[in-house]
C-alpha cells in the first residue's frame, strides 16, 4: 500500500500548523526503527555550491546530511531567501555501499503561512519516491513573490526518510523565509542609500580636512566588520568539501555527533544574523516615520531599566525653526538582538493612532550606532504607575488625589481603550505602567515597549517561554493563551483597582503559578480602602469568569459617566 506523504504528521498536527499565522519553532523529530539504523545508509542532502554562494555569499555546499551525519545547525536554521532569488536547488543521493538492494524511500510535503505575499510554492518531485542510488540528482524548490508586494513568508519542507518501507527512519523539517519587495520600493531605498553614503563621505572628508585622519579608517573598519559577520554566520553551519572526513567509527551512523565548533557560539551567530534582518524588516515598515538624527536632541533620562531608557528631548521643526519637547524611548548596548526586535515591534503597535487618550508614535530615527530612537509626544508627569506611587506622599502634587480625580483618569483610559477596540486592536497589557499622565491629570494609554524592563516584577514566565503580566490577565489568557476584547476589559478592571490603591501590586500574596486556580475558585481582589461601592462594582463586574458576562468598554464608560455625575452633584 502506498505510504502517506505526511508520514508521522497526523491530521490534527497538520490542521494545527496550518492555523498558525506565525512560523513555528524549528524542530527535528527522529525515530529509529526496530533493529537499529540501516548500516548501509550513507545519505547526502545539501544545497548546491552555486545556490549557497547566491544566498549566503560563500563558496561551499550547505550540507543538511553528509555521509549519513545530520548537520543539526543547518537543519535548525531558517534560511533567508533574498527577493532576487526564486528557487532553492538541492542535491541528494544514497550511496548504499553495503545494501544496494534496499531502497531509501522518501515522502515530503510543503507548508506556508501566507499566500498573500508568495505564490504557492512548488517542488519538481513527486510527494513519494526513492532516493537516487549512487548518482547525485538535483531537485528544485520554487518560491516566487506576488507582484508589488513587500514582506516575508515562511515555507516549510517536511521530509520523511525510511528504508524499504519500514518504520520512519528520519523526519526532518526545513524552514525557508522568502523575502519579497516591490521593485519600486527597492529603487527608492537605493536612492536613499546613495544619499546616505554621500553624506557619510562628505562628513569624513570634512573630518580629515580638520585633522581627523581616522575618518576613512572608521569607514573601512565598518565595512570589514560587516563582511566578517556575514562570513562567520555562513561558516558556522556550512560543511565545506575541504573539511576532513569522519573517522571509521562514526562513518555509518545516521545521527552524527555535534560539530566541534562550540554550539553556543554558533547559535549566537545565527541569532544575531536573523535578528539583524528582522530589525531591518521592522524598521522598513516604519519608513514613513523616519527622521534625520540631526534634528533630534537628547537631554536627561527620566526612566531607566537594565537596558531601556526614556529621555526628554527636543525635536527641531525645520519649517519654523522652533523646538518641540518630546519623549524618547531607546535601548542601550546591553540590549540583546531579541530585546531590540521586541522594542521596535512593541513601539510600533500604536503608530498612526489619533486620539487624545492614546499616546502615538511620532517619529523614528537611528543614532550613530544604529540603535533605534522612538519619539513620542511629551507628557510632563510621565509614567502613570510611577506617578501614583509618588502621590502616596502627596509630595509631587499640590494636593492629594481625590475620588473624582481617580474616576476622571479611569474614564480617560476607558475612552482610549474604546478607540483601540473600534480599530479592532487588542492591547493585551492594560495597566497603569502602560499609561502616561500630565500635571492636569490628562491620561494616555500607551504601547508596551520597555515595560518588561522597567517593571520586571509585574511579569512572570510560567510554562511558556514568555514573560507575561500574570496578575493582570483574564482566565482565558492564562488557560489557553486566548486574548479577546473582553480580556482587555478584565485587565482594565485591575487598572481601576491600581488607581484606587495608588499602584499597589494586585494579588501580591498569590503565587503567579497559582493565579489560574485562585481565580477559577471565585476569589478576586478586595475592595480598596475608601473606594466607593459604585466604583468597586464597576471593577468587580470586569472580573466575571466568562468573557460573555463581562461588560463591554462602552457600557463601562456609561457607568463611569453616571458615577461622575453623581459625584459632581455632591461636590
Amino acid at each position: 500500500a502506498p505510504r502517506s506523504p505526511y508520514g508521522l504528521f497526523t491530521k490534527q498536527r497538520r490542521i494545527a500548523f496550518e492555523r498558525k499565522f506565525t512560523p513555528p519553532s524549528l524542530t527535528i523529530l527522529l525515530n529509529l526503527p526496530r533493529g537499529g539504523v540501516e548500516p548501509g545508509a550513507e545519505i547526502n542532502l545539501y544545497i548546491s555550491q552555486g545556490q549557497a554562494n547566491k544566498i549566503l555569499g560563500l563558496d561551499g555546499e550547505l550540507f543538511y546530511i553528509r555521509n549519513g551525519h545530520v548537520n543539526w545547525m543547518a537543519v535548525r536554521y531558517s534560511l533567508m531567501i533574498p527577493e532576487n532569488i526564486d528557487h532553492v536547488l538541492f542535491v541528494w543521493q544514497d550511496k548504499k555501499l553495503n545494501s544496494p538492494t534496499l531502497p531509501t524511500l522518501y515522502s515530503m510535503h510543503l507548508y506556508t503561512n501566507d499566500f498573500h505575499i508568495i505564490n504557492s510554492p512548488e517542488i519538481n518531485l513527486s510527494e513519494m519516491g526513492k532516493l537516487p542510488v549512487l548518482e547525485e540528482e538535483e531537485f528544485k524548490l520554487k518560491i516566487t513573490c506576488k507582484e508589488k508586494i513587500t514582506g516575508s513568508s515562511t515555507v516549510e519542507l517536511h521530509m520523511n526518510l525510511s528504508v524499504d518501507d519500514s518504520e520512519t527512519l528520519l523526519e526532518l523539517k526545513f524552514s525557508f523565509t522568502k523575502m519579497c519587495m516591490d521593485s519600486s520600493y527597492i529603487e527608492e531605498i537605493n536612492r536613499d542609500a546613495i544619499k546616505l553614503v554621500n553624506i557619510l563621505v562628505k562628513e569624513r572628508e570634512e573630518s580629515v580636512e580638520h585633522g581627523d585622519k581616522k575618518g576613512y579608517l572608521y569607514i573601512g573598519a565598518g565595512v570589514a566588520c560587516a563582511s566578517v559577520i556575514i562570513i562567520a554566520a555562513g561558516v558556522a553551519f556550512l560543511h565545506v568539501h575541504s573539511m576532513p572526513k569522519y573517522d571509521d567509527e562514526s562513518k555509518n551512523v545516521l545521527i552524527g555527533s555535534e560539530s566541534s565548533i562550540d554550539a553556543q557560539t554558533i547559535t549566537q551567530v545565527f541569532r544575531a544574523t536573523v535578528a539583524e534582518r528582522k530589525q531591518h524588516e521592522l524598521l522598513l515598515r516604519l519608513k514613513e516615520l523616519m527622521i534625520r538624527r540631526n534634528i533630534l536632541t537628547i537631554s536627561n533620562a527620566v526612566q531607566e531599566g537594565s537596558f531601556g531608557r526614556v529621555y526628554i528631548g527636543n525635536l527641531v521643526n525645520v519649517e519654523c525653526g522652533e523646538d518641540l519637547k518630546v519623549l524618547i524611548k531607546t535601548v542601550t548596548e546591553h540590549a540583546t538582538p531579541e530585546d531590540v526586535i521586541s522594542f521596535i515591534h512593541e513601539s510600533s503597535l500604536l503608530k498612526r493612532t489619533n486620539h487624545p487618550n492614546v499616546l502615538t508614535l511620532m517619529h523614528v530615527c537611528l543614532d550613530d550606532n544604529n540603535i533605534p530612537l522612538m519619539v513620542y509626544p511629551y507628557v510632563n508627569r510621565g509614567n502613570l504607575k510611577n506617578y501614583l506611587r509618588l502621590s502616596r506622599t502627596a509630595e509631587p502634587l499640590a494636593k492629594a488625589l481625590t475620588t473624582k480625580d481617580i474616576v476622571l483618569m479611569a474614564l480617560q483610559v476607558a475612552r482610549g481603550l474604546q478607540y483601540l477596540q473600534k480599530r479592532r486592536f487588542i492591547h493585551k497589557d492594560v495597566a497603569t505602567r502602560n499609561c502616561v499622565v500630565d500635571e492636569d491629570l490628562h491620561v494616555k494609554l500607551c504601547d508596551t515597549a520597555l515595560s518588561k524592563d522597567f517593571f520586571p516584577g509585574d511579569y512572570h514566565c510560567l510554562n511558556e517561554n514568555e514573560n507575561r503580566p500574570i496578575r493582570w490577565l483574564a482566565t482565558e489568557c492564562l488557560e489557553t493563551n486566548t486574548y479577546l476584547y473582553a480580556s482587555d476589559v478584565w485587565s482594565y478592571g485591575v487598572l481601576l483597582w491600581e488607581l484606587s490603591c495608588l499602584a499597589q501590586t494586585p494579588y501580591v500574596n498569590v503565587d503567579p503559578h497559582e493565579m489560574l486556580t485562585y481565580l477559577k475558585s471565585g476569589l478576586r481582589l478586595p475592595q480598596p480602602l475608601h473606594c466607593p461601592d459604585d466604583f468597586f462594582a464597576v471593577m468587580a463586574c470586569c472580573w466575571a469568569l466568562s468573557p460573555e458576562d463581562r461588560p463591554n468598554i462602552t457600557q463601562i464608560i456609561g457607568c463611569l459617566e453616571v458615577f461622575l455625575d453623581t459625584l459632581n452633584a455632591f461636590i
